[in-house]
């Protein structure tokens, strides 16, 4: 029987001559232990489609290195596959992410380059000043003596695994596998990868596709390809786990950094519509455990009180609580609890303030408050304190909700056809 081989993905910048020679290192040494090894400069041909297959590395390996030299950190593909590691590891996973320091790059280095995700973790290569800059031998060697001798986990499974495994399997529901290539093509999958869609992991593979955000209407042309060859059940299942895929994972993934702490925080996002911000949770978990409420307005002559009421009400049906039952009863739910504010011409002094006493009472809620346009102003979000607020960015652009909610809008117009 073939021995387990971990695959440990390594993200690095080619542009960086130093990187190159730690990555070589550490390839032979992990090879050495047992561990398949990917790495864009070996195991992608001439001319391939590299989007599509490091996309799939990234969802399946079950570690991590990142390179971090001053050019990655000026990469967007660097950023983006931190940001779609940190989101499995937020969501549940085992996966393992050594992020390295190379060269004279500090930990304020990374954090100035908006690279967030990686403050919780262990740095390699972060010695005093004193000790000077590792040479590549070095630093190859305090990288991999992170890696135990390989063995097969117990488990790996997590909210992104758990929504990969359902994607693959209601394509395979897909009567006519011809229109999956169809569906591949529209996903960006270049007519040399063609042969990966019809492997016997070929679904799998482009399950990972549909994770990668793209242009919106990217995902509703792949799905209409599929569309005519599946039965209504498996459509509406299919449509509904692919939905939110034209939200950013960088921005979603701001809705779990605060992880349960119990730290009050609130999210603001520059979105209208209550269905936007679910699509934004449904990207952060993969449509996974957590519970929502959206607060609207109902408020008298005393604004704050008659608002706090209403929140209050909300976190009650949030949590399950009815008569006989009371507020006091309240207690934390296993998974995260979002309540979704929209403003909706009151106040935003009056909301905030409101919304300061709910988090007061019920500090393990994470409030999301729909703004839409408007940024409030410092003064008004001084007393939440800068570690529990939580701008999601890259911000919605001009009429990019707009767009999504007519993509997603024609998306379910297909289970109609």
């Amino acid at each position: 029987m073939k021995p387990y081989m971990p695959r440990v993905f390594i993200s690095h910048s080619s542009r960086d001559p130093f990187s190159d020679e730690v990555r070589k290192l550490v390839c032979r040494k992990l090879r050495a232990l047992n561990y398949e090894v990917l790495v864009d400069a070996e195991a992608l041909r001439p001319g391939q489609e590299w989007r599509a297959v490091l996309t799939d590395w990234l969802a399946e390996c079950s570690a991590a290195i990142l390179l971090l030299s001053h050019e990655a950190l000026k990469s967007n593909w660097v950023r983006r596959e931190v940001t779609i590691l940190c989101w499995r590891r937020l969501s549940g996973s085992s996966v393992n992410i050594i992020p390295a320091l190379l060269g004279d790059v500090t930990p304020r280095h990374v954090a100035d380059a908006g690279f967030s995700e990686l403050r919780p973790l262990q740095f390699a290569g972060a010695h005093p000043p004193e000790v000077g800059k590792l040479d590549a031998e070095r630093l190859a060697s305090e990288i991999v003596n992170e890696f135990p001798p390989a063995t097969e986990p117990k488990s790996n499974s997590d909210q992104m695994r758990r929504w990969i495994d359902r994607i693959t399997h209601f394509l395979g529901q897909v009567g006519d596998e011809k229109r999956l290539d169809d569906c591949a093509v529209e996903l960006g999958v270049q007519q040399t990868d063609l042969h990966l869609v019809r492997l016997p992991e070929g679904k799998r593979f482009l399950a990972h596709q549909l994770l990668d955000e793209g242009p919106d209407r990217r995902i509703y042309r792949a799905i209409r390809a599929v569309s005519d060859f599946m039965e209504r059940e498996w459509l509406d299942k299919l449509v509904r786990d692919v939905s939110f895929t034209w939200v950013s994972s960088e921005a979603a993934i701001g809705l779990l950094e605060f992880g349960g702490a119990g730290e009050g925080p609130l999210v603001i996002l520059n979105a209208r519509s209550p269905f936007t911000a679910d699509e934004y949770l449904d990207r952060a978990t993969c449509r996974g455990g957590y519970w929502r409420e959206v607060a609207g307005i109902a408020i008298g002559e005393d604004a704050v009180a008659e608002l706090v009421n209403h929140y209050e009400n909300v976190v009650a049906s949030l949590h399950g609580i009815e008569e006989p039952w009371t507020l006091d009863d309240i207690q934390p739910r296993d998974e995260p609890t979002f309540l979704v504010v929209d403003p909706a011409g009151v106040r935003l002094d009056s909301v905030l303030s409101a919304l300061r006493i709910i988090r007061d009472r019920y500090p393990w809620v994470v409030v999301i408050l729909l703004v839409g346009t408007i940024t409030p102003h410092e003064d008004l979000l001084g007393e939440w304190g800068s570690g529990h607020i939580k701008f999601l960015t890259p911000q919605l652009q001009p009429g990019e909700e707009q767009s999504a909610r007519r993509s997603v809008r024609d998306l379910r117009s297909l289970l109609q056809r």
